[in-house]
């Protein structure tokens, strides 16, 4: 069973490893009822933490539906919000951080409609409440075509727009990544398609450039250097692409801070090491692919990175899974690692994986993610 947790804490100490303090711990069995899901994006609110995410739908179809979760400010539930609840069709907006913020009263993802005779690609929106406020048909997948798209997460873009990677796979070719452009009508622009040979490939997370371009990161099915980083200009033609990670599957993300660096947070793995043991991998890169510096931790860890955010200090805020932990990580402006903290909310075998991190008000940082829990399982 996969349970929903959103973690928040106040983190203290001087040891490399420690508890988080002064936080708390939610998990959302009273409106989850079971049912499997998983926490994506969180942001602060003045009335506490607005989280969104999915779930098996409790509504008796089966259906997966995206929700929001209002808490207070000391993580105690407030209500629950179902978006497209009876509908016979699944709804899935993303995985590491999926939503875009339009201010603070205006919260956006693209969302793809699935398992139905028509599927489609929306835009939805929601407000300070995670109410959904409006919902424009970005794309109609036509079956006859066997056309199958995924969305992976969505940025707001400098003209008022916005900006979804994913993938797209059309009959028997294999999937490629996908840069979607998206203006402030909800008209698309453009889509731009990158393709690996022999490979499926797949755009975890976007960001836009300061010349207006984009740069994008994912994971392809390569034997090596798994992980991908692609600069593009406005259009989304490609300017220049990076391969790396070595042996890993990477679902991490990117940023780029106002002097046009690139940041990467991702995962490497050696092909001579055994099983699944990744570590993390945070990675700064020049304007034309040059890679500046890289830090490696959580060796031997099956480590796993998922989101990231630059702070006003020029320092960084990770967070991932390893082994069966969630964790977040801090390092400096220069790549050096300062502390991690392991988080665990199931004291008997389960695994935690945290997939968004955000700072807070009060100097601390809030964190959703979800539970698997694998042994002694009450449903």
């Amino acid at each position: 069973m996969k349970r929903f947790a959103l973690i928040a804490g106040l983190l203290m100490g001087g040891g490399p490893r420690a508890s988080s303090q002064d936080g708390f711990i939610v998990q959302f069995d009273s409106v989850q009822n079971w049912y499997p899901a998983g926490g994506a994006s969180v942001r602060q609110k003045e009335w506490g933490y607005l989280v969104f995410g999915h779930q098996i739908s409790d509504d008796s179809t089966g259906q997966t539906r995206c929700m929001a979760y209002r808490l207070a400010s000391d993580g105690q539930l407030i209500d629950r919000v179902v978006w497209n609840n009876g509908s016979a069709y699944d709804f899935y907006s993303g995985f590491i951080d999926p939503i875009a913020d339009v201010g603070d009263s205006l919260h956006v993802s693209a969302v793809i409609q699935y398992n139905g005779p028509a599927p489609m690609v929306w835009l939805k929106m929601h407000d300070i409440a995670g109410v959904l406020v409006r919902a424009d048909t970005l794309v109609v997948l036509d079956q006859a075509d066997s056309l199958l798209m995924g969305m992976r997460a969505t940025r707001t873009t400098s003209g008022g727009g916005f900006v979804v990677s994913g993938w797209r796979m059309v009959g028997s070719v294999l999937a490629k990544a996908l840069l979607l452009k998206v203006d402030s009508s909800s008209n698309v622009e453009w889509l731009q398609e990158f393709a690996f040979p022999d490979d499926i490939a797949e755009a975890t997370s976007v960001a836009q450039y300061p010349d207006g371009g984009y740069v994008l990161t994912g994971w392809c099915s390569s034997i090596e250097d798994r992980s991908f980083l692609i600069r593009t200009d406005s259009l989304g033609d490609q300017l220049w692409r990076r391969r790396y990670g070595d042996d890993a599957y990477s679902d991490g993300a990117v940023r780029v801070d106002a002097d046009g660096y690139i940041y990467t947070w991702s995962e490497h793995k050696d092909q001579s090491w055994p099983f699944e043991r990744y570590q993390v991998m945070l990675r700064k890169w020049g304007p034309f692919g040059n890679l500046i510096w890289d830090t490696r931790t959580h060796y031997f860890q099956w480590a796993r990175a998922r989101d990231f955010e630059i702070l006003p200090d020029h320092s960084f805020i990770t967070c991932g899974g390893r082994s069966t932990y969630g964790f977040i990580a801090k390092y400096s402006a220069e790549g050096d690692s300062l502390w991690s903290r392991d988080l665990h909310y199931i004291s008997i075998l389960a695994d935690d994986d945290l997939l968004d991190d955000e700072p807070t008000s009060d100097g601390c940082f809030v964190l959703t993610g979800n539970v698997v829990q694998t042994s002694g399982d009450p449903s």
